[in-house]
């Protein structure tokens, strides 16, 4: 210590040149020492705080954990005691619980501590183990009369005739493969198929040539061809027989007589006409007409 004249306001003045002691640390807690004019200051290691680094910062008020994790203050640090499913140093890290998960058909997705399991449409079940029976979950599954059937991921249609396709519902076009006569029209159906024949032609296939073309049948009777042998059938109007309808009945010879009260039956070209006795009248000769 030197010792001198005091300036202006001291009695005697001295300058120290070092208050410490070479080899001692006053920093407690490995701080850092500074030497400064007159004093010292300490540089404190992470977690102390104090003029000599003597208080032990708690790390755990800052709530650095994460998560809902616990938080240990040490000496100088701190220590974070994390749920299940989290990791890190302030259990800030979700765990990823999917290596090595069991989904088998489906996606997985991470959680906390677990995973579930995102099944493709054809699969239930917590680990998408379990087939789904789609024939029960759309009734519908197979339309137009087919018939579900399911299978391990999916399920099958048997369609009915005519129909086809996944789910039947593809009308067959039976006039692909059908055999209509040059010049007619085939018209589609449901397992089946239809030929609209043009004029002078008939059959189920139009094969044929159409025998009422002609006109055979007396006129007022219908000409019908038939479709398997292409010959013609007439159907005749009422008092008229025979193969083209022209050959006239007679009703007068048919059983007994149709005019009533003993009148004259007189046979027409396809009826007949009763030719009443007197005091009788009416188409049969049914009314009385006499006068009582």
């Amino acid at each position: 210590m030197k010792c001198g004249v005091c300036r202006r306001g001291c009695s005697r003045w001295c300058s120290v040149r070092s208050v410490l002691r070479r080899g001692s640390n006053p920093c407690e807690h490995t701080g850092k020492c500074l030497n400064t004019k007159g004093s010292f200051q300490c540089e404190c290691q992470r977690g102390y705080a104090g003029a000599r680094c003597q208080l032990d910062i708690n790390e755990c008020m800052s709530n650095p954990c994460l998560n809902e994790a616990t938080c240990l203050d040490l000496m100088g640090d701190l220590h974070c005691i994390c749920m299940a499913g989290f990791s890190g140093k302030h259990c800030e890290q979700n765990i990823d619980d999917c290596p090595g998960h069991e989904c088998e058909n489906g996606l997985c997705v991470d959680g906390v501590n677990t995973y579930t399991c995102q099944c493709k449409p054809e699969y239930t079940g917590q680990l998408c183990k379990d087939d789904v029976d789609e024939c029960q979950l759309t009734p519908n599954a197979c339309q137009n009369g087919g018939t579900c059937h399911n299978t391990h991921g999916s399920y099958q249609c048997v369609c009915v005739n005519g129909w086809a396709g996944f789910d039947c519902s593809d009308n067959i076009d039976d006039c692909a493969s059908a055999a209509c006569h040059t010049g007619s029209t085939c018209h589609d159906r449901v397992a089946s198929f239809y030929c609209q024949c043009p004029v002078g032609r008939t059959g189920l296939l139009c094969q044929l040539d159409d025998a009422c073309i002609s006109n055979p049948c007396q006129k007022g009777s219908n000409c019908d061809t038939n479709p398997v042998n292409g010959n013609y059938v007439c159907t005749c109007p009422p008092g008229y027989v025979g193969n083209l309808c022209d050959r006239d009945v007679d009703e007068c010879a048919l059983g007994s007589n149709p005019c009533e009260h003993a009148g004259k039956c007189l046979n027409t070209k396809g009826s007949f006409q009763c030719e009443c006795q007197r005091g009788f009248a009416g188409a049969r000769c049914q009314f009385d007409i006499t006068w009582t």
